[in-house]
């Protein structure tokens, strides 16, 4: 190839899938960690009685499942709810697909690569976020509402 300064928008458009290709899944490990290590912490910092109230699961080296027993305290439950957030990293797309217990619906980080061979999360803005931001956007509903985010009566925000 020709100098950076120089490539044509073919052999750019090249450069940046061959970049993805090597390091999205080094950026989906980083997400992964983040989301772990948050998990984690959410135990460590909120426990309840002996019993972890959040737990992870890393299906395969693509998806991990973060599921969070809520405590039947919250009305109108009549036993403990367990609900789901579902982290999926899609190679192909380069991207991280958040799906959540409705009404929630789900969210989409892309890995994307500039001209110069740089790597960054988005998130729909322009600028790029780190992996624990993508971790805190995918995991604070689940960690921090007030009542189970899956009742879509909640008056809370």
């Amino acid at each position: 190839m020709k100098e950076s300064n120089t490539l044509n928008w073919v052999e750019r458009h090249a450069r940046r899938e061959n970049v993805l290709r090597t390091q999205a899944g080094e950026l989906w490990n980083d997400i992964r960690r983040a989301i772990q290590d948050a998990c984690d912490s959410f135990n460590r910092l909120y426990p309840e009685g002996n019993h972890q109230l959040v737990k992870y699961v890393l299906e395969n080296g693509h998806r991990i499942v973060v599921s969070r027993t809520i405590p039947p305290q919250y009305p109108p439950a009549q036993g403990p709810q367990t609900l789901r957030v579902v982290v999926d990293y899609n190679a192909r797309a380069a991207s991280v697909d958040v799906a959540y217990d409705s009404p929630h619906g789900n969210q989409t980080f892309k890995i994307t690569c500039d001209d110069n061979g740089k790597v960054s999360i988005q998130d729909g803005s322009k600028a790029g976020i780190t992996a624990d931001r993508v971790s805190e956007l995918a995991l604070k509903v689940l960690f921090f509402a007030p009542a189970p985010f899956a009742d879509d009566n909640s008056e809370d925000s």
